[in-house]
């Protein structure tokens, strides 16, 4: 069984980190960086303070996750 995020609060927690992401200069439009893929999205930076990466990562919280079975999530 693998445990995904639910989609609602993965999209929430994307679109905070993004628009976090978005201030900082590895995200400024107009500007190439390796940072950014394909489609400009800076996709592995966090933008936040450390001890909020601390916060959010040392105690998932169950009810934020979903299991889905691997045969489920290959066939999707």
């Amino acid at each position: 069984v693998f445990l995904f995020l639910n989609l609602p609060d993965a999209n929430a927690f994307n679109a905070r980190v993004d628009a976090e992401n978005a201030k900082m200069a590895w995200g400024q439009q107009g500007f190439t960086s390796w940072y950014k893929n394909a489609r400009g999205r800076v996709s592995q930076n966090w933008p936040f303070a450390l001890v909020d990466y601390w916060q959010a990562t040392r105690a998932p919280n169950p009810q934020d996750l979903e299991p889905v079975r691997p045969d489920v999530a290959e066939a999707a």
